[in-house]
């Protein structure tokens, strides 16, 4: 099984001699072009320029790609996170983890007992706080539609049970379990797909299910070197994986070896700047909350790499106000769409207010109606509406 695995490690488009490429470029860009007869000429070029040459090499590689019908696209934002969502929990706890087996910096692994207990704790305060309808909506890894109260109870007794896995680091929680709702990872990797040919269908639609979609395995890895018994022995194990189950598990791999890393640090990278983005926005708000006299009791945060509430019901925090605790999402950025609002509990998304508002920091959704100032409605700050 481990040569099998090895046989992922193929070399990655964004690892590649920039200089190189520069010095031998004749295609089209009038800017690579230029910048290439200064290196040729002079033997150097400024960071700037060699930041300008790597974007450029990489607008024209993803040229014939999906990747700009995608990025913007909130339906397709959606189908991504609950796709990969599907694949991260598929990768840790079917037969597919043993791929992994034999890694040293990334396991599949079951987390501390704190983190556990921790989680307990926040289901139990999440699901006793909120207004559950009593509605049932889809939940990842589950075969039926189930309420909210009800998906809290099924990862209870999950947690409790021990039956949860996740990526491990040294014995740590890795960031990388936030892999599965991390819409920017995705989009680098199934464009690369669609650039190489892999992906089926005439839509993006279409292209993109065609990326998650499991295959037999001898479809996306090439068991040719290996006999017909072990062939057999490799498909009874892990008898499909998807061009995504592919990607993820060559890149866990290629993190025990330092020439072949390249492309896991760029994903942990992705993954750590989209959570720092949210983070950092997290903390802005929670300071703005407390300088404008919310006890510190009355905030309750979900913010900790892994936690369910998060990654469940995308819910980073809640807050008392007037005895009743709102369920929030904070986002870096005006979003048109919230997961949270989605569930009808009674919860809001908020988000930065432009500079040109004059009423306070913070805008917040309801879902109902036009965005209002968070500040206004909930601090309350008094506001020029005239």
């Amino acid at each position: 099984m481990n040569k099998v695995i090895r046989k992922f490690l193929v070399e990655q488009v964004e690892k590649y001699d920039t200089y190189e490429m520069l010095r031998n470029y004749q295609g089209p860009d009038i800017t690579l072009r230029d910048i290439g007869r200064k290196l040729k000429v002079f033997g150097k070029i400024t960071k700037a320029e060699y930041n300008k040459a790597v974007s450029q090499f990489k607008k024209e590689y993803y040229a014939t790609s999906i990747l700009d019908s995608i990025r913007t696209n909130q339906k397709i934002h959606d189908l991504i996170k609950y796709l990969g969502t599907k694949t991260y929990n598929d990768l840790i706890r079917s037969n597919k983890k043993i791929m992994l087996k034999n890694n040293k910096n990334v396991k599949v692994g079951q987390p501390e007992r704190n983190w556990i207990l921790q989680n307990v704790r926040d289901l139990i305060f999440f699901k006793n706080n909120i207004q559950d309808t009593g509605r049932k909506f889809d939940f990842p890894d589950r075969e039926y539609k189930s309420t909210i109260t009800n998906e809290c109870n099924k990862l209870i007794r999950q947690l409790g049970a021990r039956d949860f896995f996740g990526f491990v680091e040294k014995d740590d929680w890795s960031i990388l379990n936030r892999i599965n709702t991390n819409y920017t990872n995705w989009i680098k990797l199934i464009a690369k797909s669609d650039v190489a040919g892999l992906l089926v269908g005439n839509t993006v639609n279409e292209k993109v299910k065609s990326y998650f979609e499991e295959r037999p395995i001898d479809q996306v890895v090439d068991l040719s070197e290996f006999g017909p018994q072990q062939s057999n022995l490799i498909k009874l194990k892990v008898p499909e994986l998807s061009l995504a189950d592919v990607d993820i598990i060559s890149l866990l791999i290629s993190a025990d070896d330092s020439e072949s890393d390249y492309d896991y640090n760029r994903m942990v990278e992705r993954v750590r700047k989209t959570t720092e983005k949210g983070e950092s926005a997290e903390r802005d708000f929670i300071s703005d909350l407390l300088m404008n006299g919310i006890p510190e009791g009355n905030i309750k945060s979900f913010s900790s790499y892994g936690n369910l509430v998060d990654i469940t019901f995308q819910c980073d925090l809640m807050v008392k106000f007037d005895d009743k605790w709102i369920p929030i999402q904070i986002k870096s950025f005006q979003a048109k769409y919230s997961k949270l609002l989605s569930y009808d509990i009674g919860g809001i998304l908020v988000y930065p207010a432009e500079k040109k508002r004059d009423c306070g920091n913070w805008v917040y959704d309801s879902g109902k109606g036009l965005p209002k100032s968070f500040d206004e409605d909930f601090l309350g700050v008094k506001c020029d509406n005239e």
